[in-house]
């Protein structure tokens, strides 16, 4: 595999859009509760012009309902846009005609408000686990050509198979085409895998570690929410102790550590890192006719 720049990516959902919660898992609940997105993103959004800097936003259909200024803003400021779903469900709660048409109606929205097709997807929670891998097969008949929804270290998946192994680009081939996937990249700690680009281990890992992290990998996918740029915003209490803990711990100081790294390393968006990456030398895993297999060298 050609050496991958680092890709800078943002989920764009709510405070609340957290999947752990049955206080906040069900869409007719979220329209009387405290939004925080506008603020946030303009935090975003300073950011990344104040460093200059691409990256990728995965929006929610909910949040373009919503919002649809938002989206127009990030298209108006040249970064792309990818779907992550329209109502921000976890797949495996989703039977495939559930998924196909709530893919759609994200991707008719978002490509509406933007004018440019959208042709990437992540999974809300990084829910494609290989009980779901039927969605793949969908998400390329609706036109998506890279999906970035794979992580080794979700919701205690990695049983060792050809998804939850993945840790960099691969090739996914099914019956209707083939999809490019970014997995999260991801080291190990004591026997597990371990997000540190992105996300609750982002901020809970030191700086200098991380500044080691990003220097010794050739592929590194980052991915931040506007919520852990939002020191006040309100915490959901029904959280598991671990999850609690990822959520919110760092959250104060996520603005300036983020900074702190794009100051020491370039990032990209997707695009630019699926242009340079070798998709020749990347293990493909194919899905055509139900069978699995997997050469997973790199």
């Amino acid at each position: 595999m050609a050496n991958a720049k680092n890709i800078l990516t943002f989920d764009i959902e709510e405070w609340f859009h957290i999947l752990d919660s049955l206080d906040s898992i069900h869409p007719d609940k979220w329209n009387s509760l405290e939004s925080r997105i506008e603020g946030n993103m303009e935090i975003i959004f300073r950011i990344l012009q104040e460093n200059n800097m691409k990256a990728t936003f995965f929006v929610v259909g909910w949040i373009a309902d919503k919002y649809p200024h938002l989206v127009k803003k990030i298209s108006a400021l040249g970064f792309e846009i990818g779907s992550h779903s329209d109502q921000h469900q976890i797949i495996w709660h989703q039977n495939k005609r559930e998924f196909e048409n709530d893919l759609i109606s994200s991707i008719s929205k978002l490509e509406q408000l933007s004018g440019k097709a959208i042709t990437m997807y992540r999974a809300p929670g990084f829910s494609l686990v290989p009980s779901v891998s039927w969605a793949f097969d969908i998400l390329a008949k609706s036109g998506i050509k890279v999906d970035s929804s794979v992580s080794s270290t979700c919701y205690g998946y990695n049983d060792g198979s050809t998804f939850t192994s993945l840790t960099k680009p691969a090739k996914i081939i099914t019956d209707n085409a083939v999809i490019k996937e970014l997995p999260m990249s991801s080291f190990s700690m004591f026997g597990n895998k371990v997000a540190y680009a992105g996300g609750g281990w982002f901020r809970l890992i030191p700086s200098l570690v991380l500044e080691r992290l990003f220097a010794n990998s050739d592929y590194s996918l980052s991915y931040f929410h506007p919520r852990e740029f939002d020191k006040n915003h309100p915490a959901i209490n029904d959280l598991p102790l671990l999850r609690k803990l990822l959520c919110y711990y760092g959250v104060k100081n996520c603005e300036q550590k983020l900074i702190y790294i794009l100051k020491k390393y370039q990032f990209t968006d997707i695009t630019d890192a699926v242009n340079t990456i070798d998709w020749n030398s990347c293990p493909q895993i194919n899905l055509t006719n139900k069978q699995v297999s997997a050469q997973l060298a790199y």
